[in-house]
């Protein structure tokens, strides 16, 4: 088959070229996974291998259920969503190959592939330091505000102009 392509990689049709779908597959710096809506999992890319620490084989063997903690309450609220809709993005609790766990951000939406079925695509991004950086800056905040609304001194905040702020 041939396929004219214009200027910017699209074929006439305006679709990319399959090499292009595939480079944002395996080069993707968020994991990417082809599944169906039941939990089976078809494919991952190199990504969700580093980022599961499992290879393609194991992450596809696991099945949904090995990845995803679907005991959390997170969970059963984006299926139901992704059911609802089509399409879903969430924070879940994930976990790795060694069984700890993570939050990643979640985006999936179902598709029908070239026979009619449903196919899921997800896309994750661990958000492990993300989390992490929010809890520590709350409690430094917390803590801030601790030390001035119980200092045996009185404090007080003022611009460089002298203008009182708290």
């Amino acid at each position: 088959m041939i396929v004219a392509h214009r200027h910017d990689g699209a074929d006439v049709n305006g679709s990319m070229p399959h090499s292009m779908y595939r480079a944002l597959y395996e080069y993707s710096m968020d994991a990417v996974f082809l599944t169906a809506p039941d939990g089976r999992i078809f494919a991952a890319n190199p990504a969700a291998c580093a980022m599961f620490q499992m290879t393609e084989a194991q992450i596809c063997k696991a099945g949904r259920s090995g990845i995803v903690d679907e005991s959390h309450e997170l969970f059963h609220a984006a299926l139901a969503q992704r059911q609802r809709h089509g399409r879903v993005k969430s924070e879940l609790v994930l976990m790795r190959g060694d069984g700890s766990r993570f939050f990643g951000e979640v985006s999936s939406a179902q598709f029908a592939d070239d026979r009619g079925e449903t196919r899921t695509v997800i896309i994750i991004r661990d958000i492990t330091e993300r989390k992490r950086v929010k809890k520590d800056l709350a409690q430094s905040e917390q803590r801030y505000r601790t030390i001035f609304e119980n200092s045996p001194v009185g404090l007080f905040r003022s611009t460089l102009d002298g203008r009182y702020i708290e």
